[in-house]
Parts: C-alpha cells; structure tokens; sequence
C-alpha cells in the first residue's frame, strides 16, 4: 500500500510541478483566452474519448482471447508508453535548454521516450517507472485543455470504470492479464495476507488448501494463523495508469482554468485523501474496486471547499462538488456491500 501510495504521489506532484514550470502563472490568462472551447465542445470531446476507450477494450478482449503471441501486447505497450512519454520529455527538454531548437527538442523527446520503451522491454522490473512516466505525460497533455474538459472526462471514466469492475467485469480480466504480462498498463504490488475462510468462495478455499499440502508452511506465523482459521492469499493491489493520470489531468485541469495554485494543490489532496478511502475499503471488503469513482468522489469534496473558499464559483455550485462526493461514496458502498454479501454467500 505504502508503495502504491508512494508512486501515485509522485505522479500527482510531479505532473502538476511539470505543468506549473512549463507553463508558468504568467501565461495562463493568455492560454485560457485563446482556448475558446465551448462547454458543449467539452463534452463532445470526452465522450470521443470514451468512445476510443471502449473501442480499445473490445480490441484488446478479443487479441487477449485469440491471440497467443507476444508482439501486439509489446506494440500495444510500446504506444501507451511512447506517447505519452515523448510529450513529458518534450516539455522537459524545452524547460531546461529554452534556447534549443524545435526540432532537436522533438528529436531528443523521441529518442528518450523510445529509449524508456526499450529499456523497460530489457528489464521488466521498470514497470512501475515507465507507467508513472506515461501517466504524467496522459494527465498533462489531456488537463491543458482546461477544467471543464478534464472534469467531464473523469466523471465519464468515473462511470465506464464502474460498469467496467461491477456489471461487465471485463476491467478485472484485463488487469489479470496485464499483471501476468507485466505490460505497463498498471503499476502494482504484492505481498502475503492471511484471509479469514468467510471471505473465500468453497473453490478458492479448496485450491488454497491444496496447494498448501502440496508445498508445505514452513513460516512459524503463518502456522498459527492457519490454525486460527485463516488461510494464506497473495495480496496484490494494482492501479491502473488511468487511475493515476486522470486525476492529475483534473488537477492541471483547474490550475490552468482557475489560474491560481491553491485549487490545483487541494486537488491533489482530494485524490490522495481518495486513493486512501480507496486502500481503506479494500482492506475492508476484499473485493475488486474501481479506483476511479472513489478518486473523483474525493476530488470532488475538496475542489467544492476549495471553490467555496476561494470564491471562484457560486456557493451552490460550490456545495454541489461537496454534494455529489457524498452520492458517488454511498452508491459505491451499496454496491460493495452487496457484492461483498454475494461472496459470503457463495
């Protein structure tokens, strides 16, 4: 948890100080009036993108049912980490040599983007890395565009990845097989838990069990444990690079609409305080979350205190952030707590 944590800050402060040097205070009134994105617009634009998601997962499905080779998964992954990347890199390079030319500033971000595919392809274990890298340069990219668009965006991810984890459960079957790919699609973590036998299906007890006789415990604690009636489960928890660039796309969303860096930092407060309901619940429950819609839910409430504090929108438009934090959470926990019974059950 602490390393889930740990990377998904390092994404949230890192993209947004990315965002606040390449585009500094100054520049922002200029920035915004020049957008000229109409609200209608926004929406348009979000649900194309949410379009080209879907369309994505039912491609990847199917190649991940069919297909049995290597290549597409490996130029799927070269993609989503290149792009991104190069973006990120760009912005870098222009920062630190601003005197460059454009050219040797896209060569170099080129060249840096492809050198972090390949290295991630030669040593595996720079997952991690390269979904933070790309998860910047998502979020950055996308949140330039302004609030309304990355707000929009979110709260339809938001709902994607709750059909997506709760009714059609094809998300659950694509991290399964990103994690035993390793492709960088997600960064994750694992570890050895004791789960109480009530939490276990019959089959999940029985494999369990079996696989116990067949390697033996040698560890004196999980010995005991055993006895007590818990049985030993990897715990893993991972978190999808979306997860990690949508809301820093919202926090670089506000700073560039609002201009100021209070409402971005509280932002980043939101989706932190979010990720850590997010570890609370699943410690809880057991089952599998979407991360998105506690994300958002948390963002919401802080963005709403922030937008009350600062003045920079109605105090109903305001109180309506704070509202919709608490109607995501309970719909969220009915949902969880219906599942969660679903599994006792079975």
């Amino acid at each position: 948890m602490v390393e889930i944590f740990s990377l998904f800050l390092i994404v949230q402060f890192g993209g947004f100080l990315v965002a606040y040097f390449s585009i500094p205070p100054s520049y922002l009134t200029v920035i915004t009036s020049a957008q000229q994105v109409s609200g209608n617009q926004g929406v348009l634009f979000a649900a194309y993108v949410i379009f080209l998601i879907i369309i994505f997962s039912i491609v990847l499905l199917f190649v991940m049912k069919m297909y049995k080779g290597a290549f597409l998964f490996k130029a799927f992954e070269a993609y989503a980490i290149g792009l991104p990347s190069a973006f990120l890199f760009y912005l870098l390079v222009a920062d630190f040599f601003p005197y460059l030319d454009t050219i040797y500033i896209a060569g170099t971000a080129i060249i840096l983007a492809a050198s972090l595919v390949i290295a991630k392809n030669r040593w595996p274990n720079l997952r991690n890395l390269a979904v933070v890298i790309s998860g910047i340069g998502i979020g950055v990219v996308i949140g330039i565009d302004g609030f309304t668009i990355a707000y929009v965006l979110m709260a339809l991810l938001a709902v994607y990845d709750y059909l997506a984890v709760f009714v059609t459960k094809h998300m659950q079957v694509m991290a399964k097989a990103m994690a035993e790919r390793n492709l960088a699609f997600l960064i994750g973590s694992s570890d050895v838990e004791m789960i109480p036998r009530t939490y276990l299906s019959q089959k999940e007890r029985s494999e369990i069990k079996a696989n116990i006789r067949k390697t033996g415990v040698k560890n004196p604690a999980i010995k005991r444990m055993i006895a007590k009636g818990a049985l030993p489960q990897v715990s893993q928890v991972a978190l999808g690079a979306g997860d990690l660039a949508l809301p820093l796309m919202l926090t670089v969303g506000a700073y560039i609409s609002f201009a100021n860096t209070f409402i971005p930092v509280m932002a980043i407060l939101g989706a932190a305080a979010g990720l850590l309901i997010t570890m609370q619940i699943l410690s809880k429950y057991k089952v599998p979350l979407p991360a998105i819609p506690p994300l958002f839910a948390s963002m919401n409430l802080f963005l709403g205190i922030a937008l009350l504090l600062s003045g920079s929108i109605s105090i109903i438009g305001s109180l309506s952030f704070i509202a919709l934090f608490f109607v995501i959470m309970w719909l969220l926990l009915i949902t969880l707590r219906r599942n969660s019974n679903a599994m006792a059950t079975a």
